[in-house]
């Protein structure tokens, strides 16, 4: 709502300028701590940057929108940037499609879009961990895996066991970052 509108709403009580002013000591209350995009939001303006010759846009759409709703579900995920998860979801889908449904230099182009424009390397460890966790969620939700061709594999680093992980960390003071470095395996 812009503030020329709220002020309508007040019935003349409060200026379009006493609505502005208001809004600005709220955000600089809240040290401008608002909601950012989800990571439903990030895939759907990334999606659009790919060719117009993918024929199975749609079905990338679906599967991308669909593990982000799983992602929400999952306490781990919560502190990261809604970037990686989306182009986690992104990737996975994009592994699903067949190969003829959109060319590998074309996918190859797309993979590399997607990491200029979030400027994320779509290699890291952190987007591989999201990555098989999407894909773990989507099996266990939809009944079936998601297929991945392996055109951009998800490359498993060597990690220490789970216990060896629990051992190191610990000492961690905040639960919520011990759960997400055992879980996604960030702590090596």
């Amino acid at each position: 709502m812009d503030a020329s509108l709220v002020s309508r709403l007040s019935r003349g009580v409060h200026s379009e300028e006493e609505i502005i002013a208001l809004e600005y000591e709220i955000l600089v209350a809240l040290q401008w701590k608002v909601n950012g995009p989800t990571p439903l939001q990030f895939v759907n303006y990334l999606l659009e940057l790919l060719s117009t010759s993918c024929q199975d846009k749609a079905l990338l759409y679906e599967h991308s929108h669909f593990q982000t709703e799983l992602s929400i579900g999952d306490y781990t995920l919560m502190s990261l940037r809604r970037s990686v998860i989306a182009v986690a979801a992104i990737l996975n889908s994009l592994e699903n499609l067949p190969k003829d449904s959109l060319p590998l230099n074309e996918r190859i182009r797309y993979a590399e879009v997607i990491s200029m424009a979030t400027g994320l390397d779509i290699f890291s460890p952190v987007i591989n961990s999201v990555r098989i966790r999407l894909l773990d969620s989507y099996s266990r939700s939809s009944g079936y895996p998601l297929a991945q061709v392996g055109i951009l594999p998800i490359i498993e680093s060597k990690q220490s066991t789970t216990q060896e992980k629990k051992a190191v960390i610990d000492k961690s003071p905040g639960c919520v970052m011990k759960e997400r470095a055992i879980s996604l395996e960030l702590n090596s």
